[in-house]
């Protein structure tokens, strides 16, 4: 007996009488293919070093506009972009 919207009281049924069950879940069955890593595990890595400057070439770091950073190298530049800034 399908199910049209009410239980067919008057055949006995009720909602308790009924037990709901979701669906089974779909599963995929196509097989991976084999991994070409070699058998190398690959699932870590060790931790990288932290990037530093360690030059002497950068004097300092200029903001353009809002949150644009920009490297200075000289003096000159350090005022151009104190006057662009500014306008």
């Amino acid at each position: 007996m399908k199910f049209a919207g009410r239980w067919p009281r008057s055949a006995g049924f009720r909602p308790v009488d009924v037990p709901w069950a979701p669906p089974p879940p779909h599963v995929r069955s196509t097989e991976r293919p084999p991994s070409l890593n070699g058998g190398v595990d690959t699932t870590y890595a060790p931790k990288a070093d932290p990037a530093r400057y360690s030059g002497t070439e950068c004097i300092g770091i200029a903001a353009m506009h809002k949150s644009n950073l920009v490297p200075v190298f000289s003096a000159q530049e350090a005022t151009d972009t104190a006057k662009m800034r500014r306008s």
